[in-house]
């Protein structure tokens, strides 16, 4: 499912007047770089994502956040970063293209200072359809996803909501300028149960739909979801989990189901019982039957598991399949008269000669003609699109095709801030795809690569997408997690000009040798102290625990079935990790059958700092919840722990421990130093000494504090008046040993700046800085901050989950 674009709205203003408070520091403040930059990559395209094809072979589909359009032989940019949009402003990026016969295009645009939604691409004009906060029939606001359009104009499309907010989520049609809902979260399913997810869905050009949806969990299932048919206004089951199909029950959906012109409905999906009642399935004529079962005997002799189908008019049914037995590898294949012909299958060489990794292909579309458009994954490239007509595969567009645009910056946000104020920025270019970049203070605006999608590492191939493990220490040196298209996880160190691979995992039996035994299948997350050594969690042939690079060596630190201090279990899987210069770790655990916890690793001696469920200093209990970067534990060299937690009071905390004392540094209800109050407080970095940055809701917004001296001061905040420009919003705060802190903001002109803010008693005249003038929120901040909340958001997830319509 594509990333969802979550606003938030913030709604009243509670001021506290803190009488007899500390002096605050004064900050002053650089911007070195903005949405709108040169960004320092070829003009190429790095990646290629989310398409659609309709019967005229016309292919639609987002590369590096662009949209573009296959028409023939010719090649054409619709719209990317920086174009005009019609509902004013600037296009920002492109996401979710729906192509119909007709030749119209319908997209979310995600816009710069102007409405974001969904547009409408026809006879070479672009129209916004519905804009965000939009109202429906039933009287909420929606955020449309995920669009699809058939040929008379009917657009169906998910709808993302914030509880509380928004109109609930679910499918939702637009039509003639009226939003329909078909159906939201807690509406009762035709079994009673109520719903509580949907996928993306699909519409033939009769309007109706199918979709995959989740339901309210069931005994005795702990899993329940099932494929539906919208039809005529009522909903009806296809199938759900717990069903008999046959002599089995019915599990679950792989993939998303389709549908045609005729209502014949294909999906593939799992059960629990016979391999022979599972596989591709069809519904025709109000019967469903499985018409590729897994095992099917496929070309060549290969067995057959189906993962996802699309069916056309005639009947055909292209699908995905895993290989079974030798040659293990997946593909794609078409079903066509009962008879089943290959069309991609991993180790067959590309047309553009590279070769078809183990992972076969990522989604498919078939048209009424045949034809079957797939996005392949390369050993040595990353994925490309690429059309079956019969017997002929060609390449349609991926990596390395030129784009005629200066590649700018989109989104770029900090994660990292050297002791010379060199800031690490995250940000996906158009065209240049994601990448990582130190940008320098001084002369601001410049800067150099580390890595980037579509980077080639060796012979492992080329960068595919990243984990969100990336930091920057105070030498400038850089660790990132990547993953690389010959299956192959990696932990790259950027160190001077320098790109070097330091651990390398596969599940394919080519990993390093760990440690302890057995080679590295995963790597998880990362940290780098100033000296140079490395902290990261990673997963074994036999083990999965912490391990320690030094001088070019790794070591094994915590097993992970090692027992937890207290004896009760054992610390399971372990990730979030943080390193001192003196050798400290601080770490969270998923442990078992304990709750998960945050633990500190001290001269060899373990101590348990916080368990999910344990009382919280100031009131409440602790709520840990697993891989939430923005709960990160962290560790100064003087060895104070900072983490945030959620509570069970509401909102999030920030947490101190220190010479073995547990002690709260902001929760929920305190003052803020902005005249407001807190709401929640996380995402925290920490330097040497211990001063921590932090990100604060409060009733202005969400900005960014820094603890120090026992004392909270505010850096930034929403209405805060930088130059000519207004804060929204702050995010993702770095702060380096000279007490420096880096941070991402949303401006009111649209932009995404990374500004770096020092104190201002500090020597040094810079005569580009400026200092923040305090003012009051704009009246349109809790509207522009939801947008803002949405595009940073949007950025930071590769949207690849489901990239076909």
């Amino acid at each position: 499912m594509t990333s969802k674009r979550i606003a938030v709205a913030m709604i009243g203003l509670i001021t506290i007047f803190c009488l007899g408070a500390p002096a605050q520091t004064k900050f002053k403040f650089k911007e070195i770089l903005q949405t709108g930059d040169d960004a320092p990559v070829p003009s190429l395209l790095s990646f290629v994502e989310q398409f659609s094809l309709n019967d005229q072979g016309q292919i639609a589909f987002i590369g590096d956040g662009g949209l573009f359009l296959k028409s023939g032989s010719d090649v054409k940019l619709i719209v990317a970063f920086g174009d005009p949009s019609p509902s004013g402003g600037t296009f920002v990026q492109a996401e979710s293209p729906s192509i119909n016969n007709k030749g119209q295009i319908v997209f979310v645009g995600i816009v710069s200072s102007g409405s974001s939604g969904l547009f409408l691409f026809s006879q070479g004009k672009i129209t916004l359809l519905v804009p965000d906060l939009s109202v429906s029939t039933t009287g909420g606001v929606v955020l449309g996803s995920e669009p699809i359009i058939n040929d008379s104009g009917l657009v169906v499309f998910l709808n993302n909501a914030v509880p509380g907010f928004f109109e609930g989520e679910g499918l939702f049609t637009f039509s003639n300028g009226v939003i329909t809902k078909v159906g939201a979260v807690g509406d009762t399913a035709p079994d009673g149960e109520p719903f509580t997810g949907f996928d993306q869905p699909a519409m033939n050009s009769t309007g109706q739909i199918v979709f995959r949806a989740t339901l309210q969990q069931t005994p005795p299932f702990s899993f329940s979801e099932g494929v539906f048919l919208a039809s005529g206004g009522t909903i009806s089951k296809i199938i759900e989990s717990g069903d008999p199909v046959n002599g089995s029950t019915f599990f679950s959906v792989s993939g998303e189901p389709s549908i045609n012109d005729a209502g014949q409905v294909a999906f593939a999906g799992f059960v629990n019982g016979s391999v022979s009642d599972e596989g591709v399935y069809l519904l025709s004529g109000g019967s469903l039957s499985v018409v590729v079962p897994t095992f099917s005997s496929g070309p060549g002799g290969i067995f057959l598991e189906p993962l996802n189908a699309a069916i056309n008019n005639a009947g055909q049914i292209a699908f995905e399949s895993q290989t079974l037995g030798s040659g293990t590898g997946a593909g794609v294949f078409l079903l066509s008269d009962n008879t089943i012909s290959q069309l991609m299958l991993s180790g067959q060489s590309s047309p553009d000669g590279d070769t078809f990794s183990p992972s076969g292909a990522f989604g498919l579309a078939i048209n009424s003609t045949g034809q079957v458009l797939f996005a392949g994954r390369l050993l040595q490239h990353t994925d490309a699109l690429y059309l079956a007509s019969g017997s002929q595969l060609v390449r349609i567009a991926g990596q390395g095709d030129a784009v005629n645009r200066d590649p700018k910056f989109v989104f770029p946000f900090a994660f990292g801030i050297s002791n010379q104020d060199q800031a690490l920025v995250f940000d996906t270019t158009f065209p240049g795809g994601t990448g990582f970049y130190t940008m320098d203070r001084t002369p601001p605006g410049k800067g150099t690569l580390d890595a980037h999608v579509s980077q080639s590492v060796g012979s492992d191939g080329v960068i595919e997408d990243f984990f969100n493990s990336f930091v920057m220490n105070g030498q400038g040196q850089v660790i990132v997690t990547a993953d690389l298209s010959d299956g192959v996880s990696s932990l790259l160190l950027k160190s001077g000009n320098s790109l070097s691979e330091v651990v390398r995992a596969s599940f394919f039996s080519n990993g390093d040798p760990a440690p302890g035994g057995g080679t590295f299948n995963f790597i998880g997350q990362s940290f780098i102290n100033n000296l140079g050594q490395i902290a990261f969690s990673g997963g074994t042939s036999n083990n999965f625990g912490l391990y320690l690079v030094s001088n070019g060596q790794t070591t094994f630190v915590v097993d992970g079935n090692s027992t937890t201090p207290d004896g009760t279990g054992t610390f399971g899987t372990i990730t979030f990790v943080a390193l001192n210069d003196h050798g400290d770790i601080v770490f969270q655990a998923e442990s078992f059958p304990t709750p998960n916890a945050n633990y500190l690793l001290s001269n060899g001696q373990f101590t348990t700092l916080a368990r999910d469920g344990d009382p919280a200093p100031g009131g409440g209990f602790f709520s840990l919840a697993f891989l939430d970067p923005r709960l990160s534990p962290v560790i100064s060299n003087n060895g104070t722990v900072a983490f945030a937690a959620g509570l069970s009071t509401g909102g999030r905390g920030i947490f101190l421990f220190s010479q073995g004392t547990l002690s709260q540094i902001v929760a929920p209800g305190d003052p803020s130093p902005d005249g407001s109050t807190f709401f929640s407080a996380d995402n925290l970095t920490i330097n040497s000494s211990g001063q921590i940055a932090f990100t604060g809701q409060t009733g202005n917004g969400f900005g960014v504090f820094l603890y120090s001296g026992g004392v909270i001061e505010k850096v930034a905040v929403p209405g805060d008046r930088l130059g000519k420009l207004t804060l929204e919003f702050a995010d993702f705060p770095q702060v380096n040993d000279r007490g420096h802190v880096a941070f991402g903001g949303s401006f009111s002109n649209g932009t995404t700046e990374i500004v770096i803010a020092r104190p201002i008693e500090e020597g040094g005249q810079d005569p580009t800085e400026t200092i923040a003038q305090s003012g009051a929120p704009d009246p349109a901040t809790p509207h522009s901050l939801a947008q803002a909340i949405a595009r940073h958001l949007n950025s930071f997830k590769r949207l690849r989950a489901n990239p076909q319509h």
